[in-house]
């Protein structure tokens, strides 16, 4: 942990398995002394002081395009991060990372597997029209969604709202129409930009 200058926390859940990795070796907190703690969004930060951290950094966007656009002000050249993620996180943070100089250590503390039976649930409910919104909040969410949708199509006049913009390019992709998008990229901050839209549609 020592030759680590930043360690960044993406999730929630990154920070849990973290710490519970951490407790299988019998250290704690105290073994992050001296190094900077980097945070993706509030719930990410609450999480940590949980176990007694208070993150440094907590970009005002919550994503990692906003976590990059902070890293841009500070000296990062030639420091070493160490980035504790989902077995499915994409390149993106640490690429954006090595792009400003700093050297990364990508450790997959968790894996990200579907609940297939819910996600086949959901599809059923949707194909029977009893759904009217179908909100995403995270890029893998859209991916297991439309495999279980396979070939069926969704019913028309279904509203479509996702977390932020990287889950909406996703879902574009998928080929779905994004109606919602949230401004802050939180749970909270999803119910208010569904409330915003139906509000507007009153």
């Amino acid at each position: 942990m020592k030759s680590f200058h930043w360690v960044i926390f993406t999730s929630v859940n990154g920070v849990e398995a973290f710490f519970k990795r951490m407790s299988v070796l019998n250290l704690d907190s105290r073994a992050l002394h001296g190094r900077k703690i980097g945070a993706i969004g509030p719930a990410t930060s609450t999480a940590l002081r949980s176990h007694g951290l208070t993150a440094d950094y907590c970009p005002p966007v919550y994503t990692g395009a906003g976590l990059l656009n902070g890293l841009k002000t500070l000296r990062i050249k030639d420091r070493h991060f160490l980035l504790p993620r989902a077995d499915i996180a994409d390149s993106d943070l640490s690429d954006g990372i090595r792009n400003l100089g700093g050297r990364v250590h990508e450790v997959a503390v968790y894996h990200t597997l579907p609940d297939y039976t819910a996600v086949d649930k959901a599809v059923e409910m949707v194909q029977q029209g009893k759904i009217d919104i179908i909100t995403f909040t995270s890029s893998s969410t859209v991916s297991n969604f439309m495999s279980a949708l396979g070939r069926h199509r969704l019913p028309p006049g279904l509203v479509i709202a996702c977390i932020g913009p990287k889950t909406a390019e996703t879902a574009l992709k998928a080929g779905l129409k994004v109606d919602i998008t949230a401004r802050e990229q939180t749970i909270p901050g999803l119910v208010a930009a569904l409330e915003q839209y139906f509000n507007k549609e009153a």
